[in-house]
């Protein structure tokens, strides 16, 4: 019964913030489901973008989508936020899956993108806010955030108090969190997939093999002779390959 009262009571707030959020921002949507993108690179390579959702104001894991930037090699962050949203909005025409509201990490650059994606793809139910951090206020110690609408010159600034914000920047972490995630996974791929390659001698398929049977390129380059004896599929040549392998790169 209290357990209950207590999430009928966290329900209402949120609905509170949200009706709040519809009013502020002069949205035509009560914003029940909303989906913010994030654009991570690190020096300019290999640039991921991920959305993240939120139902009824609580994180929405199921609808979270990942991209790998296909159009743009350097950090060009529109040209990039520009391809994901194409592609996240153009099959969610099609499928008539779209969000109530956008909310863009970015200032005034990044709305427009946003709002021109959405205009050439002809989807005009969806809301777009844009979310930055406010610049160069060192007086006040801590930055504020400054809300970009559509079609107004001046952000909205959001008390630091505010159940609003703190919602808002909830969805923007998470936004963040899983890009860098998404990022490092990628990156890390890319390393071991490369010292892997370097083997001559050893096929796909045996690197994978190898993979499945150590769990890590790590545990690879500290196998002893016996270990990779114990791996099925290696054929002598495959085994010493691998230790004269091994010893190059304990050297």
């Amino acid at each position: 019964e209290a357990r209950f009262r207590k999430e009928k009571d966290a329900k209402t707030i949120r609905e509170k913030i949200l009706l709040e959020m519809k009013d502020k921002f002069h949205l035509a949507n009560y914003p029940n489901r909303i989906e913010c993108f994030d654009n991570s690179s690190i020096s300019g390579t290999s640039i991921v973008s991920t959305l993240v959702a939120f139902t009824d104001g609580v994180k929405d894991s199921s609808r979270y989508r990942k991209y790998k930037i296909k159009t743009v090699t350097e950090g060009d962050d529109y040209a990039a936020m520009h391809e994901s949203l194409e592609r996240r909005y153009r099959r969610g025409k099609d499928e008539n899956d779209l969000p109530d509201l956008l909310v863009v990490d970015g200032g005034k650059g990044h709305l427009n993108i946003a709002l021109k994606v959405l205009s050439d793809l002809d989807i005009a139910s969806i809301d777009v806010i844009g979310l930055a951090k406010e610049e160069g206020r060192h007086d006040k110690g801590a930055t504020s955030e400054q809300v970009f609408l559509p079609n107004i010159k001046d952000p909205i600034l959001l008390k630091r108090t505010s159940p609003l914000l703190f919602l808002l920047q909830q969805i923007r972490d998470e936004a963040h969190r899983t890009a860098i995630t998404f990022h490092r996974k990628l990156r890390t791929k890319k390393t071991i997939k490369s010292i892997l390659d370097e083997i001559s001698g050893i096929g796909p398929a045996k690197r994978k093999l190898l993979l499945k049977h150590f769990g890590s390129v790590k545990k690879i380059l500290e196998a002893k002779e016996e270990d990779l004896q114990a791996v099925p599929g290696l054929s002598k040549a495959n085994i010493k390959t691998l230790l004269e392998f091994i010893a190059s790169k304990s050297e």
